[in-house]
């Protein structure tokens, strides 16, 4: 069953099922329930997927402009984190009702930057998915190779998708490089990590690779032949 409530202009949808492991997914739309379903009964876990924030806000680690584009962003992040850690897991849990033993984080875009910045923040989190992770943020790859030591998970799958460079902004010109470079600094820091080109460009379908993701991350139940 899948529960759906909002906090502010977020939106949170929960599919329980009796699993000890918890995934939370950062989108900027929801996924279908049927979807989520799937999901849960694939990867024997619950899941929750969070959208409607303020997404070039709240999932960015400081405020920052880009040269020539009038985007801004205002750099909320570690307010959004605090609120992650002490409003949104303790209700996802209280709906699942129990805590949880293992919990995954994966985001797409600038949800995938979110997923691998609060690594050197909170430990909440022992594996994180950055699905076409905007790793072009202004000072992002310096940053991490600064904070590695802080990072405690174990596990990380990042994932680009095989056009995304060649997209006519050119802020990706050098994505593959960027995610390139956050890798190692995630296997210094001690992190089982994988990087894994899929089919398209930044916006190819998303749910395919949430998949990919999980694959790699959880444990699928394998279909009998």
């Amino acid at each position: 069953m899948t529960h759906t409530y909002t906090y502010g202009q977020a939106v949170v949808s929960v599919t329980k099922r009796d699993y000890t492991s918890l995934v939370v997914i950062l989108l900027p739309f929801q996924l279908l329930p049927s979807e989520m379903e799937t999901l849960a009964s694939d990867y024997q876990c619950n899941v929750a997927v969070l959208s409607g924030m303020q997404w070039d806000d709240d999932l960015t680690p400081w405020p920052a402009t880009l040269e020539g584009n009038p985007r801004m962003f205002k750099g909320f992040g570690e307010r959004f984190l605090e609120s992650l850690n002490s409003t949104f897991i303790p209700k996802i849990e209280r709906i699942i009702g129990h805590p949880s033993t293992h919990r995954t984080l994966i985001g797409n875009s600038l949800g995938g930057l979110f997923a691998v910045w609060q690594l050197t923040k909170s430990d909440i989190f022992d594996q994180v998915a950055s699905i076409s992770g905007s790793f072009w943020y202004p000072d992002f790859v310096n940053y991490m190779k600064e904070n590695a030591s802080t990072i405690k998970a174990r596990k990380a799958y990042l994932s680009l998708g095989e056009k995304e460079a060649e997209s006519s902004h050119t802020i990706y010109g050098d994505i593959m490089a960027a995610t390139g470079e956050v890798q190692q600094v995630l296997q210094h820091a001690g992190m089982e990590t994988v990087l894994q080109l899929t089919s398209g460009g930044h916006t190819a379908p998303v749910y395919p690779r949430i998949e990919k993701a999980m694959d790699y991350l959880c444990n699928p139940v394998e279909t009998p032949a």
